[in-house]
């Protein structure tokens, strides 16, 4: 509470710990007179300073509380005019046994903000024992392919951030990470579906931020879990977190381990429309044992009650072990077989990603100043051997040729620093500036080695050796002004990206170098009528080719199968343009149109006289998208909770002259799901989610329809501070991935199916809890681990 006065009469003074001599902040100031008109009220600033008018002199009483304190109170006598300066007052620890004290705070699964949607993961019974990619299909409106490629609403080019941070792997490797990222280390993912300019222009279709676990409670906190799935093989699980946090001092650290074998089957039939048409039917049977582990240490120091640092250092690993049984029959266009081709391979996949961060923050005396400092170092290093042998037979099973043997070694290495300063100014109540600068600096190193197997000894092959190295500079500035106007709220901000890189094929002699500088406007208006609160939105977005989609070295696969990247590729530019209305705060209907230039997609060539498929990359012309998304949360009673999501959407790609060919696919989709919650007595959580979604429109590509049903319940032990999850994840085993290519010379269909299908049983068990301090709330807090989810 707050007087506003023109009393010359001010009392003020400063709040300390009786023992550490600490500023205290945010406690409350009473002053009382026996004429409660008189009585006001306020708090010490975060220098535990204070200063309050009073209207008249006379005789007052002063009170201070604060939370984890002994009250504090003093009989004043205030002159006529002037300042009252009390000094320094020492507040005693209440040291009175409370007993445990555990907080407990119920949150909604699904959250929905104005410019994002938040899924909690710890707070549904379904996430034991997922991985990142299996919590995206879990979103919303949300589809996440087994080939790295995220759309929201229909809509492609979906950039992906860790805690914050864009990611700078390729779709493929990217799409890797987050299949073996267990579920156990991350916190919550945010769906932001209009970025402002504070964000990078990355990501036309939207910005996934997945924020892993950091516990900032008082005292000694932590939790233990161990899970098991059983698919087709059984699967082991473990985490553990702490953090200790006394006075100035946090120190806190994680480690997740999942241990995982897996069944993944890919089918493809391949018709070649050539001078010799040819059909290839292809089957890989794919057993790969994974041994992924996710670790991560830090500590957190408040220098005082206006600035902080802290520092953050995090491993993950990545490990695949896998065989592949290969069977190709080639035949005429009457199916008549021809030959037959089999591979057997064995491949060792490691990727080691280690990053830096420290941070800075100072909030200045002036309320709302701001400035942030922040700086990463990470490193992504791979390692891919692949060993191949080949047989060649006629159908009767005589052998065609000799066999032969080829090894493949692809590793690549990755350096990324990035920097960047934020700073916030407002300028009144109504008006607010936000300022900042970043850059980024990444270094790519690839070099591929390959070898032909005579007679047990490894030969290498020079002529099909690569090497690539790939360096980009990234620097970028924004503004954006917040404004309030008779009930709007206005946005409007403008970032300015410069982008210089330089490929270099040094087995060819090619090089390419780009510069190019763009700006990329956003805004935004929102005004609250009634119980609808209206909200539009557009801004200008980038898609840049990674470094992996620039790279022409031709990759082996099988004989007849190659990944190739395309050093010619253009970045793409995207506008999208939005509105949304929610009403009663929880009711959502969005409608939100996007038109991108030079599309970047995943293409499947031919070449002739070898008969070679190359999955590679291409620009496009066009690529439109129109989308409806509507959202209805049901308390169906207290005890049943539903969250139902629905969306439909148009897709066109359009291509005037690909390979001496026009296109113009276009394709209407839909999609829905339903999440149910059913909160019961004696501790008992049950949760059912079913998830649809039409055909689908990827590039040239089709995805057909995919659907799955979740079921789970949960069950907390020990005072609720354990909880036991029992989950089945696609209980239907109707997870399977088939596409459609019909373009140029190539009609092919791929029919991909991992066994999803697994029964999942984890416990975890949460400990400490009891100390609890007076604090700031920091933005750096990861939100709910502060609390223990029920």
């Amino acid at each position: 509470m707050s007087i506003s006065s023109d009393a010359q009469t001010r009392i003020s003074g400063t709040v300390l710990d009786s023992i550490t001599k600490n500023p205290i902040a945010y406690c409350t100031i009473r002053i009382k007179n026996q004429d409660p008109k008189l009585g006001t009220a306020t708090q010490t600033d975060p220098d535990g300073k204070f200063s309050i008018p009073v209207v008249k002199p006379g005789n007052y009483s002063l009170e201070i509380t604060a939370l984890s304190y002994l009250q504090y109170q003093r009989s004043l006598k205030l002159p006529d005019s002037g300042v009252l300066v009390i000094g320094n007052i020492l507040m005693n620890k209440d040291t009175k046994n409370l007993g445990d004290v555990t907080i407990v705070a119920k949150q909604n699964l699904i959250e929905r903000r104005a410019d994002k949607i938040i899924m909690n993961v710890g707070n549904s019974v379904l996430t034991n024992g997922s991985t990142a990619n299996e919590l995206l299909q879990q979103i919303p409106g949300l589809s996440a392919g087994d080939d790295g490629q995220i759309r929201l609403n229909g809509r492609a080019g979906v950039s992906v951030m860790i805690d914050n941070k864009v990611s700078p792997l390729s779709a493929s490797e990217l799409s890797s990470l987050l299949q073996n990222m267990p579920s156990g280390s991350i916190s919550r993912i945010e769906i932001i579906t209009n970025p402002s300019s504070k964000y990078d222009a990355v990501g036309a279709g939207g910005i996934i931020n997945i924020i892993t676990k950091k516990n900032t409670q008082a005292g000694v906190n932590g939790s233990a879990s161990a899970g098991y799935n059983q698919g087709i093989y059984p699967n082991l699980l473990g985490s553990f977190m702490l953090n200790v946090k006394k006075g100035r001092f946090n120190v806190f650290g994680s480690y997740s381990y999942n241990k995982m074998k897996r069944s993944v089957n890919f089918k493809i039939d391949r018709f070649i429309d050539a001078s010799v048409p040819l059909n290839f039917q292809q089957e890989m049977k794919f057993k790969p044992r994974f041994d992924n582990q996710v670790a991560k240490v830090g500590v957190d120091y408040d220098i005082n009650n206006s600035s902080a640092m802290g520092f953050t250092f995090d491993l993950n690993i990545f490990e695949r072990n896998r065989t592949i049984d290969d069977v190709t029959l080639i035949s005429d266009r009457n199916f008549r077989i021809d030959s037959v081709y089999s591979t057997q391979t064995s491949n060792l996949k490691k990727l080691t990603n280690t990053a830096y961060n420290f941070y800075y923050n100072h909030k200045f005396k002036e309320t709302g100043h701001n400035i942030e400092f922040n700086y990463t170092f990470s490193q992504f290093d791979n390692f891919d051997d692949r060993i191949s042998n080949n047989f060649y037979y006629y159908p009767d099973g005589r052998e065609l040729k000799m066999p032969n043997s080829i090894r493949n070694n692809v590793p690549f290495l990755v350096n990324n620093n990035v920097a960047r300063i934020d700073y916030t100014v407002p300028f009144n109540k109504t008006t607010k500036l936000e300022a900042g600068v970043k850059g980024g600096w990444i270094r790519q190193e690839n070099d591929l080695i390959y070898d032909s197997i005579i007679n047990g000894a490894i030969v290498n092959v020079p002529a099909k050796n690569s090497s690539f190295s790939y360096s980009e500079n990234l620097l970028a500035a924004y503004l954006n002004l917040s404004k309030k106007i008779d009930g709007y709220n206005l946005h409007a901000g403008l970032r300015l990206e410069g982008t210089s890189s330089d490929a270099n094929f040094f087995t060819s002699g090619l090089r390419i170098k780009n510069d190019y500088t763009n700006l990329f406007p956003s805004v935004s208006a929102d005004k609250k009528f009634n119980a609808h609160d209206l909200r539009i939105s557009a801004s200008r977005r980038i898609g840049r080719p990674s470094y992996q989609d620039l790279d022409p070295t031709l990759i082996y696969f099988n004989q007849y199968y190659y990944l190739q990247g395309n050093p010619s590729l253009k970045p793409e530019y995207t506008n999208v343009y939005s509105f949304s209305d929610t009403f009663k705060e929880n009711y959502s209907l969005s409608v939100s149109y996007s038109r991108t230039s030079n599309p970047i997609v995943s293409i499947q060539e031919i070449q002739e006289k070898t008969n070679i498929n190359i999955f590679a990359v291409t620009n496009l012309d066009v690529l439109s998208n129109v989308s409806v998304a509507l959202d209805i949360p049901v308390t169906v009673t207290n005890w049943w909770n539903m969250n139902n999501n629905a969306y439909g959407y148009f897709n066109q790609t359009k291509a005037a002259d690909y390979m001496g060919k026009s296109y113009d696919r276009h394709l209407f989709g839909f999609g829905f799901s339903t999440n149910h919650t059913f909160t019961l007595k004696n501790n008992y959580k049950l949760e059912c989610q079913f998830k649809y979604d039409a055909p689908q429109l990827i590039g040239l590509n089709r995805l057909e329809e995919i659907y799955y049903l979740n079921l789970g319940v949960q069950k907390l032990l020990m005072n609720k501070k354990a909880n036991v999850k029992l989950s089945v994840y696609d209980l239907l085993n109707s997870m399977k991935y088939n596409y459609q290519y019909d373009y140029f010379n190539v009609h092919s269909t791929e029919r991909r199916s991992l066994d999803y299908r697994q029964l999942r049983l984890s416990f975890t068990y949460n400990f400490g809890g009891k100390s609890l301090n007076n604090r700031k709330s920091s933005e750096k807090d990861n939100g709910n681990e502060r609390l223990k989810i029920q």
